[in-house]
């Protein structure tokens, strides 16, 4: 998967049990990365 899938489908599955989850950040490289926020 892409790292925007990655960081989806991570919020879905952590973002309940932890309410004050504001961004994931998936890395791919030292240059390229997705912030996700729901």
């Amino acid at each position: 998967p892409t790292s925007e899938e990655l960081a989806r489908w991570l919020w879905r599955k952590i973002k309940p049990g932890l309410p004050q989850l504001f961004t994931i950040k998936v890395g791919e490289t030292c240059t390229s990365s997705c912030t996700y926020r729901g």
